[in-house]
């Protein structure tokens, strides 16, 4: 791999808008619902989000990123205790249909969403993105973003059932987080 592409994996994954803030708590979430049950795993991904902000806040890094994922593992949290296990996922399965519309509404205003998820984790200029040779590239890979959101968290909606002890279930509960539905399966055995 060039140093160029294990530049940009860090800079994506470990970077001022750390994608690694965001995927910790629903995994921790995920792997502990799957042996300890809803309770314990929504304490834990809370928890984990807090971790994340104090290291955040200890290092001198940002914690706007941060702050947003502990806002968001906490939302999840509680409807998972209310609604069970898989109601940790319907959060996402609604903002991921807010964002698809999101990112259509930006390439129809004129200000692609990708250039705007660039600008946040890179800081360049604001006005190169709006470039005329530019911005196409961004709208196309925009509408690439706006049709895998919008098939997956359609797909997702679909999906969705009420489980046999009442929890709600999303779709994608089963696909992107096999632990949790693995667990639950083992639990209700």
């Amino acid at each position: 791999m060039s140093s160029g592409v294990i530049q940009e994996l860090r800079t994506v994954v470990f970077g001022r808008a750390s994608i690694a803030d965001g995927i910790l708590p629903p995994v921790v979430f995920a792997v502990a619902d799957a042996t300890a049950g809803t309770v314990t795993a929504a304490v834990l991904a809370v928890v984990t989000g807090l971790a994340i902000v104090t290291v955040r806040l200890r290092s001198g890094r940002p914690v706007k990123f941060a702050l947003a994922g502990l806002g968001g593992v906490t939302v999840a949290a509680v409807a998972a205790l209310g609604l069970g296990p898989g109601g940790f996922f319907l959060p996402s399965v609604v903002s991921g249909a807010g964002l698809t519309m999101l990112i259509i509404i930006s390439i129809g205003l004129g200000r692609p969403f990708v250039a705007w998820t660039s600008w946040l984790a890179r800081s360049w200029p604001l006005a190169w993105y709006w470039h005329p040779r530019v911005r196409p590239a961004y709208t196309f890979v925009s509408w690439i973003w706006a049709g895998f959101f919008g098939a997956a968290h359609g797909r997702a909606v679909a999906d969705a059932r009420v489980d046999v002890d009442g929890s709600v279930v999303p779709g994608h509960d089963r696909l992107a987080c096999p632990p949790s539905a693995a667990g639950r399966h083992l639990r209700h055995r």
